[in-house]
């Protein structure tokens, strides 16, 4: 073989093992990326990244809970005795059996709002989203007055991934007067997932200063802020979610390191 071919298959060598040095960094590169962006774009509950979990609580009340108590003239005998027994079961978590008695009750009263309200809480609390949907409607079409129901039809929407209508519950909520850190913490969940960083970060900020030890809000806050390009926020609300017990992925700490650093 000449010197030419000898050479010129040497150059090839090279210029395939270039080409590939290059791919195996590239590769590298791509799996840093995905590993800090995983993180980032981690769930907004740190638990899972199931909405049920990223949302505010909404549990099955018991009798002690249930605002609006109705009006035991409204009922005869029967009746006062059926509420008493759905509110017994009730409060023993017996859920199930609640929801029958509950629902003679709303065949004998079926004018009384409160009684659907129970029974929207009861069938969400059982899984039943499509029953408590329509229970919690007919309580507003009754002109129910706790505007807790519209808290709880945003849970119901943002569980089944309808973020756009659960906002529109959410915010009216607390246009009715809801003013709690778990409605707040919901709303930003939705601006978050509808890709309004801005204003989740502003029902975050919201959620922490009605409830300073709210840590999934400071996480929210940190892992939003970082997706805005807002680094030093990013940190300070990490650390606070850290004060709270929280102990983030080392990924993450990295990359908010990497960014302030100019790396």
């Amino acid at each position: 073989m000449v010197f030419k071919d000898r050479l010129f298959i040497l150059l090839n060598k090279i210029r395939l093992a270039w080409r590939w040095g290059v791919f195996a960094l590239l590769c590298v590169g791509i799996v840093i990326e995905v590993g800090i962006f995983y993180h980032v774009r981690m769930p907004l509950h740190p638990a899972a990244p199931q909405v049920q979990k990223v949302a505010g609580k909404v549990s099955a009340p018991v009798a002690t809970d249930l605002p609006n108590k109705p009006d035991q003239e409204v009922f005869g005998a029967a009746e006062s005795a059926l509420m008493a027994q759905a509110e017994e079961l009730q409060a023993e978590q017996k859920l199930a059996e609640a929801v029958v008695v509950y629902e003679k009750l709303a065949q004998m009263s079926p004018n009384l709002a409160e009684i659907h309200f129970r029974l929207g809480a009861l069938y969400f609390h059982l899984g039943l989203k499509d029953k408590s949907e329509a229970a919690y409607l007919k309580a507003i079409g009754l002109d129910f007055k706790n505007p807790e129901i519209y808290f709880h039809l945003g849970y119901i929407k943002e569980s089944e991934a309808k973020f756009q209508e659960a906002l529109e519950w959410y915010l009216k909520a607390e246009e009715k007067g809801v003013n709690s850190a778990e409605i707040y913490f919901n709303i930003g969940n939705v601006f978050a997932q509808l890709g309004n960083k801005d204003r989740a970060i502003e029902y975050y900020k919201k959620a922490v200063v009605v409830s300073p030890k709210h840590m999934d809000a400071f996480i929210n806050l940190s892992t939003t802020s970082f997706r805005n390009g807002q680094y030093a926020d990013a940190k300070l609300y990490l650390d606070k979610a850290r004060e709270l017990g929280y102990t983030p992925p080392q990924e993450y700490l990295d990359a908010i390191a990497a960014k302030l650093s100019g790396k």
